[in-house]
């Protein structure tokens, strides 16, 4: 994996991590007052912490490092600054905000002030899990599996409804552990996931959530290139929009003048119709495009070509390997197999790369588009590759 350490973004987001999780747990501790239930994942470790006979921080601090595990396995990305203070802190800190509320002097332990504490509660657990969750600086091993799950399925749309699926299952462990389950708990169930994605979706207007995808693109780009030593020629980002499709290369693609027509998953007919492919593409607001330039013998040299083809296809697959989801798009027919198990199922759809001429992209004007040369001198051969943003 390849870290891109700024500090210029990187102290505002540790901020807001904080603050996310600050939140997060004063939520959690408006809800363990109010009585009505507990988040179902703080349900299920309530109940845990009572039948071990410890303290709910330090339960938390020991279910979240068995999670953990999982977590590194599944996609070490997600692991952070805010997975650490999570699972350290956040039990810990719920506690103290407890001990606080139960210190104001004219607060009442009547139904007016339960049900105000529950409302306070839910959003403060709502809203403080989208700000840390958007600050990019690591999950919680609860909060990183169903956003893991709808990643690795390519369904991210689908994170509320998993999360609605894992929130439940929590509830059952909270039931199987005698821990007390009830309208706060449900409600969560219901609206946690939904809620969250609201919120990260508004979120991301504020510009310390969004993130310099040109310059951490550049950054990643440059640790690729070292790690599989092929030197990038040129870089650029352009929006979508600006992208030239042309019909007539898919049409170029049935003559199977490269013999991979109908054999490959990322090539036609298999890939999808231009229009198809466009309305994927155009999903996306930004397209982040860079070029290798090869050696050749001679315009005829067809194994310096392939050569050449295979080092850019490294550093294409590198990019696509920190990247994980974000689509990357490469110079022919995907280079992750050697023989493609078309028409079988892909076997491994996760690392997928897209062919930029089968998606109907004609290279010539992406280059003049990005302003990036496409003829490098003689006797050299360019390739480009492109990641939607």
């Amino acid at each position: 994996m390849i870290k891109i350490i700024n500090i210029k973004h990187l102290i505002p987001r540790i901020i807001a991590a904080v603050i996310g999780i600050s939140f997060l747990s004063l939520g959690i501790s408006f809800m363990r007052y109010a009585l009505f239930g507990v988040d179902p994942m703080s349900c299920f470790n309530v109940g845990m912490a009572r039948r071990l006979d410890m303290s709910f921080g330090t339960w938390m601090v020991i279910i979240c490092f068995i999670m953990l595990f999982g977590v590194f396995f599944a996609d070490k990305k997600k692991i952070g600054f805010g997975t650490v203070y999570v699972m350290l802190l956040c039990g810990y800190t719920s506690d103290f905000f407890l001990w606080l509320i139960n210190l104001i002097p004219f607060l009442e332990f009547t139904m007016e002030y339960r049900i105000a504490a529950l409302v306070l509660g839910l959003f403060f657990n709502f809203f403080g899990a989208a700000v840390y969750i958007e600050s990019n600086m690591g999950l919680s091993p609860y909060d990183a599996v169903a956003i893991i799950i709808s990643e690795k399925i390519k369904k991210e749309h689908w994170f509320r409804w998993i999360r609605i699926g894992t929130d439940a299952l929590c509830v059952l462990g909270g039931f199987l552990t005698k821990s007390e389950i009830g309208v706060g708990t449900l409600i969560t169930v219901v609206i946690c996931g939904p809620c969250i994605a609201f919120f990260r979706k508004h979120l991301k207007k504020f510009k310390i959530f969004q993130v310099e995808q040109k310059d951490l693109l550049t950054n990643i780009l440059k640790e690729a290139s070292a790690s599989v030593n092929v030197p990038v020629l040129e870089q650029a980002q352009i929006p979508t929009t600006a992208l030239v499709f042309s019909p007539a290369l898919l049409e170029y693609c049935k003559t199977n003048a490269c013999g991979c027509y109908n054999k490959s998953w990322t090539c036609p007919p298999a890939c999808g119709s231009i229009n198809e492919q466009q309305k994927k593409i155009l999903a996306y607001k930004n397209a982040f495009v860079f070029t290798t330039k090869h050696e050749i013998e001679d315009p005829l040299d067809y194994d310096g070509m392939t050569k050449g083809k295979e080092h850019h296809a490294l550093l294409t697959a590198e990019i696509k390997k920190v990247l994980g989801n974000a689509p990357v798009y490469g110079a022919g027919q995907c280079p992750v197999c050697k023989n493609c198990s078309f028409p079988e199922p892909c076997l491994f759809p996760e690392k997928q790369i897209g062919s930029i001429e089968a998606a109907g992209i004609d290279v010539t004007e992406l280059s003049k588009t990005a302003c990036l040369k496409y003829n490098n001198g003689e006797n050299t051969v360019t390739f480009f590759s492109m990641v939607l943003l």
